[in-house]
């Protein structure tokens, strides 16, 4: 099954997603992890139960898992951990987070870095007890770690994480000319993903706009024909209204 919903979460959106047939949504901690109170948490956690929502967590945007200085690795590792553990309050299934920057390295030496503390915080999350699942996310610049393979690669090599695959980031990353297909044959039969339409130039992306629909269009075709089950967040200026465009997409692909 594909599921489509949105970026941001809350009680009002929870009933627009039942009504809409949308059954996904994003807890978004963009610049800090602001759900903190329990009586909050237990609100966002009924919501997304009551209305068969399945949810995830974007921790911060400022995450630098290969930083060239060790204080910033240790604030992202935490960052991390810390929304890992809101998510895992609410029964989030993914916790998405972009990985880190080359810094001009040898991409190579960057992998394994980055693998190195992601299975660090791995196993700090398993020895809480703690079930979801670590999905570092494909970056749409090119100074960012995150290209497609490096992603397909951290999720083959480290067990028991997953990934998240923003389509749009792939699109800038590839100037524009993205194949869908060959992407899709290399993934897993179920992982998280994110959609929007995108600005980009030569150095990949410059920023997230209104959904392509006829872009959209390609890759449901290309999950259904594929049999992917994955849960797709849009990430678009025009959120809830390109959701709706995107519901519509989906309807030729998949009734629920």
């Amino acid at each position: 099954m594909i599921k489509i919903g949105s970026a941001g979460f809350n009680v009002d959106i929870a009933h627009f997603l039942k009504e809409n047939r949308m059954k996904c949504a994003e807890i978004e901690f963009v610049r800090q992890i602001y759900l903190k109170k329990e009586e909050k948490i237990a609100e966002i956690k009924q919501a997304a139960l009551s209305n068969r929502i399945q949810l995830s967590v974007h921790a911060p945007y400022y995450i630098n898992l290969a930083s060239l200085e060790k204080e910033k690795i240790i604030a992202s590792k935490k960052r991390i951990i810390n929304s890992a553990k809101i998510g895992e309050a609410v029964s989030a299934k993914y916790v998405c987070f972009h990985p880190g920057y080359y810094h001009d390295r040898d991409p190579e030496k960057v992998f394994e870095i980055i693998k190195f503390h992601i299975e660090d915080i791995k196993e700090q999350l398993k020895e809480n007890g703690f079930k979801i699942k670590l999905a570092p996310e494909l970056m749409g610049k090119i100074s960012q770690f995150g290209n497609a393979d490096e992603i397909i690669r951290l999720n083959k090599e480290i067990k028991g994480i997953s990934m998240t695959i923003d389509f749009a980031h792939y699109f800038a990353r590839n100037k524009g000319k993205p194949d869908y297909k060959k992407l899709i044959s290399k993934l897993p039969e179920t992982f998280h993903a994110h959609f929007s339409g995108i600005e980009y130039g030569d150095k990949g992306e410059k920023k997230h706009i209104d959904i392509d629909v006829k872009e959209f269009d390609k890759v449901l075709k290309e999950l259904v024909a594929q049999n992917k089950e994955v849960s797709i967040i849009n990430e678009s200026t025009a959120l809830l209204q390109d959701l709706l465009k995107m519901r519509k997409v989906l309807d030729k692909y998949q009734k629920d």
